[in-house]
């Protein structure tokens, strides 16, 4: 008898730390989700802002000014797009999807597809190329 209830007290104190474990377990989680999810986000803004205060400087100095700039890529980018002077990057959370946006100076052509599909450290060519009468900013992956 004695042997039979020594393992229903060890069961139920197994059960009650369960009961205390577990919801903090999935506290914790979530905390560490959100908080993973906003670091991308920054990583995102970081970038974005990097390339275009970039693209600004090159527009500037007009050709053939150019830069190798380096970004950190996060891993939730869905898309990104550059039409006239802004570059866009659509970045997926938990919440949703969140638009981080760059308006430059003067239009910017070239595809990040490729910067973007794959996380990591990148580098981009910034480049001020001639267009008829004006300077237009080139932006491509650097080698």
């Amino acid at each position: 008898m004695r042997k039979a209830q020594a393992s229903v007290e060890y069961l139920s104190i197994i059960a009650l730390s369960l009961l205390i474990l577990v919801p903090v377990w999935l506290f914790v989680n979530n905390i560490n989700t959100d908080v993973q999810g906003e670091l991308n986000l920054g990583y995102a803004k970081q970038a974005v802002r990097h390339i275009g205060e970039s693209a600004d400087l090159v527009f500037s100095q007009g050709y053939p000014a150019q830069l190798l700039v380096e970004v950190r890529v996060p891993s939730n980018i869905e898309s990104v797009s550059i039409q006239a002077n802004e570059l866009s990057v659509r970045v997926s959370k938990k919440e949703g999807l969140s638009d981080v946006f760059y308006v430059t100076n003067g239009n910017l052509t070239g595809d990040l597809d490729d910067v973007f599909r794959t996380p990591g450290v990148k580098r981009v060519l910034v480049k001020a190329v001639p267009f008829a009468d004006y300077t237009v900013v080139n932006l491509t992956q650097a080698n």
